[in-house]
C-alpha cells in the first residue's frame, strides 16, 4: 500500500459520520502508520499462540497446579509385571552401563506412578545415564530423575559407541 493510498483511506474516514471524534483524532494523529503491516523479525519468529496466552494464565503461579491438572488428564492403568528373560536384559544392559562412563543417552521405558502412588501409566523417555545407585536401587539420569529398578520396564543405550 502506497502512501497515497493510505492518504486517500485516511481522507475517506475523515469523512465517515460514523466515527467518534476519539477515532477521528486518532486516526489523524496516527494516519501514516495506522494502515501498515505487522513489521516481520528474521531473528525473532513469533511466539506461537500456545505460549503467548500461558504467559497470562491467572493459575501459573500456584505451585503444583501444574501437576494437579496433568494428574487430572492422566488415563491410569495399573503396572504388569515384566517377565524373567526382560529382568535379565535390563540387568544386562544396567552392568553394561556402569562399566562404561556416565553420559551415555539412553532410552527407558518404565512405570511413572501418579502422585497419590496408587496406579500410574507406562511411560518411555531419552535421557543421559549418571549413575546407579545400589543403596536405592535407582537409575539417576541427567536433570534429576531417578527411576526406581522396579518400575523398569526396558533399558536401550542410544550411544553407538557403547552399544554391543
Amino acid at each position: 500500500m502506497t502512501k497515497m493510498d493510505r492518504l486517500g483511506k485516511l481522507a475517506a474516514s475523515d469523512t465517515d459520520i460514523s466515527k467518534t471524534a476519539e477515532e477521528k483524532e486518532a486516526e489523524r494523529m496516527y494516519g501514516d502508520i495506522i494502515f501498515n503491516n505487522r513489521p516481520e523479525l528474521v531473528n525473532h519468529p513469533p511466539l506461537p499462540r500456545e505460549s503467548r496466552a500461558a504467559q497470562f494464565s491467572p493459575f501459573s503461579v500456584l505451585e503444583g497446579y501444574e501437576d494437579i491438572i496433568k494428574e487430572a488428564a492422566w488415563q491410569p492403568e495399573m503396572k504388569t509385571p515384566i517377565d524373567e528373560d526382560q529382568k535379565q536384559k535390563i540387568n544386562r544392559t544396567l552392568q553394561q552401563l556402569c562399566s562404561g562412563p556416565s553420559g551415555i543417552k539412553i532410552r527407558v521405558d518404565y512405570f511413572q506412578k501418579s502422585l497419590s502412588g496408587k496406579d500410574g501409566t507406562r511411560t518411555s523417555f531419552n535421557g543421559i545415564f549418571l549413575k546407579w545407585d545400589e543403596a536405592s536401587n535407582t537409575l539417576i539420569l541427567k536433570k534429576g530423575i531417578e527411576i526406581n529398578a522396579e518400575d523398569l520396564y526396558d533399558i536401550s543405550i542410544l550411544d553407538d559407541a557403547y552399544r554391543k
